[in-house]
């Protein structure tokens, strides 16, 4: 059984057509890894404010895409959005969306834990040496 399935990827051009599905891959996650971090970066210093508008919408943008699967916002996305608002959109692009919307949500809360973790006395020290940029970080974190 193994022999039938190995000689099934090396016949003809399938283990081309791998390879290509592959390389789509590698460029989905690529893009999609760039995008996220950056956005996520910025959502997580977002929901480090003292607005509690602002943090109650990120906090539910991040429960959303933590509830519902990515698969499901792939389906959604690329079938509902598009049927409901009449355009086409490639399935790669739809991929690309999905996957840096849902690393955006999960990097927005790795670096609001980072951010929140901190000790006063870091965030006086770093303070006291020129490191902090935001001058209201550490009034926002321990208000």
């Amino acid at each position: 059984m193994q022999n039938s399935v190995i000689s099934a990827i090396f016949e003809g051009n399938n283990f081309i057509r791998l390879l290509g599905g592959l390389l789509v891959t590698a460029r989905i996650a690529f893009i999609s890894i760039i995008i996220g971090s950056a956005l996520g970066i910025v959502l997580g210093l977002l929901r480090t404010t003292k607005y509690k508008a602002i943090r109650f919408v990120l906090r539910l943008y991040l429960e959303i895409f933590r509830i519902i699967s990515t698969l499901v916002w792939l389906f959604i996305l690329h079938f509902g959005v598009t049927a409901a608002l009449d355009i086409q959109i490639d399935g790669e692009v739809v991929s690309i969306i999905v996957f840096s919307l849902w690393g955006a949500a999960e990097m927005s809360d790795i670096v609001r834990g980072a951010l929140e973790s901190l000790p006063k006395h870091q965030l006086e020290s770093g303070k006291a040496l020129g490191l902090i940029i935001r001058r209201s970080l550490d009034e926002q974190l321990y208000d």
